[in-house]
């Protein structure tokens, strides 16, 4: 009797090897911004502020991509684009040492070439991640949580081993970090599925859904021009202000004269961040009701929010310094950071955004954070030390806000409609009446970017294998009950039947919706029930069931439910 793959083997068995990839670019990042091994702790005060520069560039790339989000996204995963980054990366890493060893910290030239690395890297690396999340999107919430958890520890073993070599090879290994991220990333590029929210352009690939400029199907745009969603800046806010919480502790930590030094924080801080995450990784792969949970309902979030601010608690209580707070504080906003990845790939898919404009407006106010929390971290440390502000009292601010924010934005009906998951102001069955009406409010997380020419939905289907599907769509749309048959699907509370399915989409590639879509099928569910469950329009489910025939090569429901049962009898 064949048993199920595990978690981890149907993530390696999708080519999950080569999506560990990004771990290099989170390492390069890691040890650049919290280590000396760029540049020693002797440096003098001119060249330790170049990471500024570097931090202003990154976040600046970061939200142009997100504005410019179709325009620039077709050439994301260009072997041009992919070798030109990485390349001018490694370039960057390299002049920013170079000057300083050869000349000293006190050069001119050493501080003019320092400045040049620090604001290559910064946008090279931008774009960097950005491609990874293309990438990212196409595989859906789920691979994308537990991809992005298998780089960050990979991130971590990279980042402790790197600081037992001796300074010359630590330099050349850190340069080298971004290289092998777009070996990877090319690799993963070459067996990514087609049938994504965004595709590569069309040199690019063989074959895909999406138009010749590499964006979304003609079907998943909005019929009018997309505008700004004030709502919108909710959910974004909430993802700078973590974040600059946890700048502020990182300020406190390393202040002047705290006794702690750039390397002894950033240790502190990463192993924080692997526990953190390790923790995190456990309990979703032993939870298994996690894996068939909505993205915004997974309880993570308010769990890391509620860590997040006791990382400031702890230094209020032990009344020692925020060196230890920031470790705690980073288990908690690594996770955060991973679970934002994650709501990323899923509002990517659901609303056919470009993953450059989701990705790049959540990692730019992330980014964005690193900037503005420097100064504030710089100005509050003045006041503290002329007595004009005191430590608990920063503290007591920064957990109110946290918890502010946790209660008005961190909630899942708030964020599907916020990102334009849900019409605002709508019940469920009202959203899916309203929308099967055809009267579908523009996605909000499209808005970020401009829209495109408008098309009907279902305008992928158009051959003839796909023309039996349709048939079959219409069919289904006609019982109105929401089941089709008596004996025409499985047991809705079938452990088994679910296990086949999620096997199914891994081997096939369905997409998350996808997959949501056939688990209902197999239940017996007309195409109305399953709009209604899923709050998207008829149109949408019928092109959701014509890629879920196609990619399992069959033409009826019957043969549906046949390779359904076919993963769930005893022997295969």
């Amino acid at each position: 009797m064949d048993t199920q793959p595990s978690i981890a083997e149907r993530y390696f068995s999708l080519g999950g090897a080569n999506y560990i990839g990004l771990g290099f670019y989170w390492a390069w990042l890691f040890i650049t911004f919290y280590t000396s091994v760029l540049l020693p702790p002797s440096t003098d005060q001119t060249m330790s502020g170049l990471w500024n520069w570097a931090a202003w560039a990154h976040a600046l790339t970061l939200i142009t991509c997100a504005l410019l989000a179709r325009r620039l996204q077709p050439y994301a995963l260009r072997r041009s684009s992919i070798a030109l980054s990485s390349l001018a990366t490694l370039g960057g890493t390299l002049l920013i040492p170079l000057g300083s060893l050869l000349l000293g910290t006190a050069s001119p030239v050493a501080v003019v070439l320092a400045t040049i690395g620090a604001l290559v890297t910064g946008v090279t690396t931008a774009w960097l991640v950005l491609a990874w999340s293309v990438l990212y999107s196409r595989r859906g919430a789920r691979f994308s949580l537990f991809g992005i958890i298998a780089s960050y520890l990979l991130a971590a073993l990279i980042f402790f081993l790197v600081q037992l070599m001796s300074s010359p090879i630590a330099i050349a290994t850190t340069a080298l970090m971004p290289v092998c991220s777009a070996i990877l990333l090319y690799a993963a590029s070459l067996d990514a599925p087609v049938n994504g929210t965004v595709d590569a352009p069309a040199d690019e690939t063989d074959s895909s859904p999406a138009g010749a400029d590499g964006n979304p199907p003609a079907h998943r745009r909005a019929e009018t021009t997309r505008r700004f969603a004030p709502r919108l800046i909710l959910p974004l806010t909430a993802v700078l202000l973590y974040a600059l919480c946890g700048e502020v502790l990182r300020g406190f930590a390393t202040a002047p004269g705290d006794g702690t030094n750039l390397d002894d924080m950033g240790n502190l801080y990463l192993l924080g961040s692997a526990v953190g995450v390790v923790v995190m990784g456990i309990i979703l792969a032993l939870i298994p009701r996690f894996a068939h949970k909505k993205p915004s309902e997974m309880p993570g979030i308010r769990v890391t929010l509620l860590i997040m601010a006791a990382g400031f608690l702890v230094a209020t209580l032990t009344s020692t310094s925020f060196f230890f707070a920031y470790a705690v504080f980073g288990a908690a906003f690594q996770c955060f950071r991973a679970l934002v990845w994650m709501y990323s790939a899923d509002v990517t898919e659901r609303t056919g955004a470009p993953a450059f404009a989701v990705f790049g407006a959540s990692q730019g106010c992330a980014a964005l954070a690193v900037v503005l929390g420097v100064p504030i971290a710089s100005s509050l440390n003045q006041a503290v030390s002329v007595g004009a502000a005191q430590l608990p009292v920063i503290a007591s601010v920064a957990v109110f806000l946290i918890f502010t924010s946790a209660v008005l934005v961190v909630n899942p009906k708030d964020l599907e409609t916020a990102w334009g998951l849900i019409p605002p102001g709508a019940e469920p069955d009202t959203a899916t009446r309203a929308q099967a009406k055809g009267d579908d409010a523009p996605s909000d997380a499209s808005a970020l970017c401009e829209a495109d020419a408008p098309s009907g939905a279902g305008a992928e289907a158009t051959s003839e294998a796909d023309a039996g599907a349709l048939s079959e769509a219409h069919a289904l749309s006609d019982a109105r009950d929401g089941t089709v048959g008596a004996n025409s699907g499985a047991s809705a509370d079938d452990p088994a039947n679910d296990d086949a399915l999620s096997f199914l989409s891994d081997t096939y590639g369905l997409t998350a919706r996808e997959s949501e879509v056939a688990r209902l099928l197999a239940k017996g569910r007309s195409l109305p029930f399953i709009q209604e469950e899923l709050h998207i329009a008829q149109g949408t489910a019928q092109t959701h069931l014509v890629h879920i025939y196609r990619k399992l090569g069959v033409h009826s429901r019957q043969e549906f439910l046949d390779v359904v049962e076919s993963q769930t009898s005893p022997s295969k």
